[in-house]
């Protein structure tokens, strides 16, 4: 699958959940309980692998490490104030 095509399958999920963020609170009572944002998270996130569609994610566009960040004491100056 080419570029083009993984673009244009993200295009297609972005617009999805837009669509889903709009029209979500307009459905009566369920629309007033459940925030639109989680909806369009949710429906996002099942479409992808739903459809089997090739988008970008998180760790493909940069790597998460695993662990805690390591501690340190921070070197303060004068000069740097």
């Amino acid at each position: 699958m080419g570029k083009l095509a993984s673009r244009r399958q993200t295009l297609v999920v972005g617009a999805v959940c837009l669509t889903v963020l709009f029209l979500w609170p307009r459905l009566g009572t369920m629309g007033a309980k459940v925030p639109s944002s989680l909806v369009a998270v949710i429906v996002g996130m099942i479409m992808v692998p739903l459809f089997g569609m090739n988008v970008s994610t998180i760790g493909d566009l940069c790597t998460i490490n695993a662990g805690l960040p390591e501690l340190h004491v921070p070197q303060l100056s004068i000069d740097l104030l």
